[in-house]
């Protein structure tokens, strides 16, 4: 709809979902596409309760599910399983940041997203994109395991993996400047 060239595309977690379906329908679109810790498949126990906490709120009424989806307490647990930044200071301020997020939280997106999450599995639609693909990855990612993202870039014809030692699942917000070096040292390249 914006009428671009050629782009490039980064996603990041379930904004890669996105990237990646765009990339198989679009290829003519894109230049170059960046997957930071793609959420790919419901894999493992992290994911499971994820993806668990999404259907349990489509069977709430409608007046709850918005506290039920942005409950502090599992807030909390979520942050200790996805903030692996060394910083004590760093993760307090995404949690502020991830806290004023919520507020704008909107339960039907939400658990759609989770049903999508949960019925489909992109490994599938990578062999299809031939385009020059960058997957980052963070060393200690329990939702997007470095397993799962190996066998992607495997499946990738054009793919490298870039692996960001201490880091968690959301690179571009812990490791702002580490994330951005990586990704334009891969694109001059």
């Amino acid at each position: 709809e914006l009428k671009l060239g050629k782009v490039i595309l980064v996603g990041h977690s379930f904004g890669a979902r996105t990237a990646l379906v765009f990339a198989q329908k679009y290829p003519q679109k894109l230049e170059k596409l960046v997957l930071m810790t793609p959420v790919l498949k419901v894999d493992g126990l992290i994911a499971r309760i994820a993806s668990l906490k999404g259907t349990i709120a489509k069977f709430l009424p409608v007046a709850l599910q918005k506290p039920w989806l942005s409950n502090p307490l599992y807030q909390k647990a979520v942050h200790v399983i996805i903030f692996k930044t060394a910083s004590k200071k760093r993760r307090e301020e995404i949690s502020k940041m991830d806290a004023m997020e919520l507020e704008h939280l909107h339960p039907e997106a939400t658990m759609e997203l989770f049903e999508e999450f949960y019925h489909s599995d992109l490994m599938l639609a990578a062999k299809d994109i031939k385009t020059p693909c960058l997957v980052v990855a963070g060393e200690k990612d329990e939702i997007a395991p470095l397993a799962t993202l190996e066998a992607l870039v495997a499946e990738l014809p054009h793919a490298s993996l870039f692996i960001m030692e201490n880091a968690g699942h959301l690179l571009p917000v812990e490791k702002p400047g580490a994330t951005a070096k990586i990704i334009s040292n891969w694109l001059k390249n």
